[in-house]
């Protein structure tokens, strides 16, 4: 049986976090960089891409463990720049994305983080919010893959 995993993204105007989580809401594998959406958001998926690469590599996956990405943004993001991120990571990394806001995919994260028992973090650190929205946004992949 092949390891599924799906790519959680938390991206605001300071940092992006990658996180790769298992169908079962194991996180596999965490990362941090500064923000493309303040500086360079035309680079975003090349980032993006790249961040993904670096842990796949890192973890021995190949690309077809791969189901789905899902992309937390800011409210605040236009349509238009939503927009450009999936034009920008489809040719890169050719798996389905889906984005949400931010604050929504916190609180499904929240929800998820609960119901995991193996997660690889303490679920009570204040500083963990950012993996909720990592969390909520796995999840979104995930919900949406599994329709």
């Amino acid at each position: 049986m092949d390891i599924q995993i799906f790519v959680g993204v938390d991206c605001d105007e300071q940092q992006m976090i990658v996180g790769f989580v298992g169908s079962q809401g194991i996180l596999r594998s965490l990362s941090r960089t500064s923000s493309p959406l303040r500086d360079s958001p035309d680079r975003f998926g090349q980032r993006l891409a790249g961040m993904v690469r670096g842990l796949r590599g890192e973890l021995n996956l190949r690309m077809r463990n791969f189901r789905a990405i899902g992309i937390g943004v800011p409210r605040t993001c236009s349509p238009e720049t939503r927009q450009d991120i999936e034009r920008q990571i489809k040719p890169l990394l050719e798996i389905p994305i889906y984005l949400d806001d931010r604050e929504v995919l916190s609180e499904q994260g929240k929800a998820w983080m609960m119901l995991v028992e193996d997660m690889a973090m303490p679920r009570e650190r204040p500083k963990d919010r950012d993996l909720t929205v990592v969390y909520g946004a796995a999840k979104l992949a995930l919900d949406h893959t599994a329709k």
